[in-house]
């Protein structure tokens, strides 16, 4: 018996998922000396320095090591500064500035007398160290003799350096009017003025060579763009920054990166307007970023530790209702595809603008298997127990199928006539697909999977061998190698051949056209995980086989014999249960959470720092290290 309705279709929303940059998060105290972080810099060694509240913290690419000073009057360290020699220098609030020399945290200056207790920003020259402050103006401290001398009266409120020069956002007493100053050498000269009464928190940025200020006015963010004509033109504030506390703007690749009480907020400035924004690391207080010399991206949080994106275009996915699981997936083509829920929930995904439709089935009945008709633009939903539906993407008119397609372990379509249809107990044909009286049977046995040769032959796992059917002779053959029965736990086509992932961990490989006749035996010898790996759920893409094994997607290279594990590594926490390839991307799927990974990352290597040996031992000998040393 069919019923026709008409399905209940919803619009996306928030409601429905949730999409998020994929990042790596370090927070607990196994990794980190706190979860308190202010700024971040990369040194020309590429290690990571961060400013925390535990003090001056370095990443070598192994280790988090803390630096203090005994003569420091407070941990938490601001303002990371690396000068023209590569030398990371630092303050704090009780204005101590620091710089570190021979692997230890070197006190260079108490300025305490001169900040008055305020943070001040400092800039680094090749004989002196510039410090611009609130109270007091602006002083030229010699790095050799430690002799003060101020250079100005102006009192700084921020100051922003770029490509060696500095400029400031200054307050001229006895006036208290504003201005915009550039300092050269020990000079600093007006470049403009600027009317900043009333405001709160006004910051100065730097952005190629133009300026930004930014401040708060009646509980909103102000924006001032200021060209290099001095051109003063107020930014519309994009509505999701308004109200957010924008504690740094930073510029990286020509772009403009928001660090927020709400994430980091980037856009493209063109023609005075904010464009394109991306919103990363929602909700979270940042205070900093940067892109390192592999392209990650780190980020500082005020309160919640670092997070790490290695590529912007990773995302995501996540359904908002914890009850309900990703349980079904199928491609539709042209990057496009449709998951089913455990709570029968039906997602349309037009990359790349994410998931833009929603069907619900009447019953919230469980969605076992999904597979799209092309011939008649149909799709067939599979459910647990009597349950199968046909849903026509264009108009929404659902089917209900009792007996039809439920429980399915295979669907597929053969040619214009014959649909195939394998559940736990036996495989059939529909000769038409939506009529079950045209339904024969070729075999009652359980099916696990189901892979189509040409417009005649299938090839069809069983649960006790795999089978080869003929449409054209109606003919059920069983595929056998060295006189055995073959043990599929997966099927594709590679280049005109045949390949079946076997029970024992191998590989059985025939050319189609010459199937049944002695099959040749690869095995994968360069593996990163366990020898008696069994690889699951094989698609061929051009020169690599994607494959599922333990709850991992791996990508195997068969000419160079080379596996390498895409979801290890790649931000993951989930298992993954399935996954689909498309021609830009790869999509996994989680019982919460589907992952879109652009391939054209994958093959993405990352640099190594350089490595400096300082000292080689045999037998507790030190040894001359040469220049032509070498490491086997």
């Amino acid at each position: 018996m069919s019923r026709l309705f008409v399905i209940l279709f919803l619009t996306c929303s928030s409601i429905l998922y949730a999409q998020n940059v994929v990042y790596d998060h370090l927070f607990n105290t196994d990794q980190l000396p706190t979860a308190i972080y202010y700024d971040i810099v990369e040194d020309y060694n590429y290690n990571i320095w961060l400013a925390s509240g535990n003090g001056l913290v370095k990443y070598d690419g192994d280790q988090f090591i803390t630096y203090t000073n005994e003569k420091q009057r407070a941990i938490t360290v601001f303002n990371l500064t690396l000068d023209q020699d590569g030398i990371l220098w630092c303050n704090n609030l009780y204005g101590q500035i620091f710089y570190v020399k021979d692997d230890q945290l070197q006190l260079f200056y108490d300025a305490r007398d001169l900040t008055g207790g305020q943070l001040s920003p400092f800039q680094v020259k090749e004989a002196s160290v510039q410090l611009f402050t609130r109270n007091n103006g602006i002083f030229s401290i010699n790095r050799k003799s430690k002799v003060v001398e101020k250079i100005s009266s102006k009192l700084t409120l921020s100051a922003t350096t770029s490509s060696g020069a500095t400029q400031l956002l200054s307050l001229n007493p006895p006036q208290d009017d504003f201005s915009i100053d550039l300092i050269d050498n020990e000079t600093v000269t007006s470049i403009t003025s600027i009317d900043l009464s009333n405001v709160i928190a006004p910051m100065i940025t730097r952005f190629q060579e133009e300026l930004l200020i930014h401040y708060m006015l009646n509980n909103e963010n102000k924006i001032i763009h200021i060209d290099a004509q001095n051109r003063k033109t107020p930014l519309k504030v994009p509505q999701e920054l308004r109200t957010n506390r924008i504690y740094n703007i930073k510029v990286i690749n020509d772009q403009l990166w928001f660090c927020t009480n709400d994430g980091v907020w980037r856009y493209t400035l063109k023609k005075d307007i904010l464009i394109n924004p991306l919103h990363l690391l929602k909700s979270q207080s940042i205070s900093s970023i940067m892109k390192d010399f592999n392209g990650n991206l780190w980020a500082t949080s005020l309160d919640n530790g670092l997070f790490i994106v290695s590529d912007i275009n990773k995302r995501r996915f996540t359904i908002e209702n914890p009850k309900e699981k990703v349980t079904a997936s199928y491609p539709l083509g042209s990057n496009k595809m449709v998951i089913g829920t455990s709570l029968g929930g039906i997602y349309i995904y037009e990359h790349p603008s994410s998931f833009t439709k929603k069907y619900q089935l009447k019953d919230s009945n469980f969605i076992e298997y999904l597979y799209y008709d092309t011939q008649y633009k149909k799709l067939i939903i599979s459910g647990i127990g009597n349950d199968s539906y046909t849903l026509d993407l264009n108009n929404g008119q659902l089917v209900e199928h009792d007996l039809f397609y439920n429980s399915a372990k295979s669907i597929t379509r053969l040619n214009d006539t014959l649909l195939f249809y394998g559940n736990f107990k036996e495989a059939l044909f529909y000769k038409n697909s939506y009529d079950k009286s045209q339904a024969y049977t070729i075999r009652q046995q359980r099916v696990k999977e189901a892979l189509v040769i040409d417009n005649n032959r299938i090839i069809i796992s069983f649960i006790d061998g795999t089978y080869m059917y003929d449409a054209r002779h109606n003919t059920l053959i069983e595929l056998t190698h060295k006189n055995a029965s073959i043990y599929s736990n997966s099927l594709t086509i590679k280049q005109e051949e045949l390949w079946i992932a076997t029970k024992s961990g191998t590989f059985l490989i025939c050319e189609k056209d010459d199937l049944g006749s002695r099959f040749r035996e690869s095995v994968i010898t360069q593996s990163p995980i366990n020898e008696s790996t069994i690889f699951n759920n094989i698609q061929a893409d051009g020169s690599y086989l994607w494959m599922l094994s333990n709850g991992n997607l791996t990508q195997y290279d068969p000419e160079h014999d080379k596996l390498k594990v895409i979801s290890n590594g790649n931000s993951f926490s989930e298992v993954v249960n399935d996954y689909i390839i498309t021609d830009e991307d790869v999509i996994t799927f989680s019982s919460k959470s589907i992952y879109r990974i652009p391939k054209n990352i994958l093959d993405k290597r990352n640099r190594t720092a350089p490595i400096n040996i300082t000292d080689v031992k045999l037998k507790e000998m030190s040894l001359l290290i040469s220049k032509k040393l070498v490491i086997r």
